[in-house]
């Protein structure tokens, strides 16, 4: 018998999963969404982000699709 190769290369490895973490910006705290890396909301406690992107990763508004960008909090960064 032959051995079944794994598909590598199926259109479903191509895309990846939509996840949301939290992280400190000096004055808050960011609800980050992962790939695009976009600032959902921001909050000035870990506490309150961190349950924010727990319920989002949970419920999933939008199915496997990154929250719209009107949706998202428009942030300036400053460097």
């Amino acid at each position: 018998m032959e051995r079944v190769r794994p598909m590598i290369n199926s259109q479903t490895s191509r895309y990846k999963k939509v996840e949301y973490f939290i992280q400190e910006n000096g004055t808050g705290w960011n609800v980050v969404e992962y790939p695009t890396n976009d600032v959902v909301k921001t909050f000035r406690t870990k506490i309150e982000a961190d349950r924010v992107a727990k319920e989002i990763s949970r419920i999933r508004p939008f199915g496997n699709n990154t929250i719209p960008d009107f949706l998202k909090d428009k942030v300036d960064t400053v460097e």
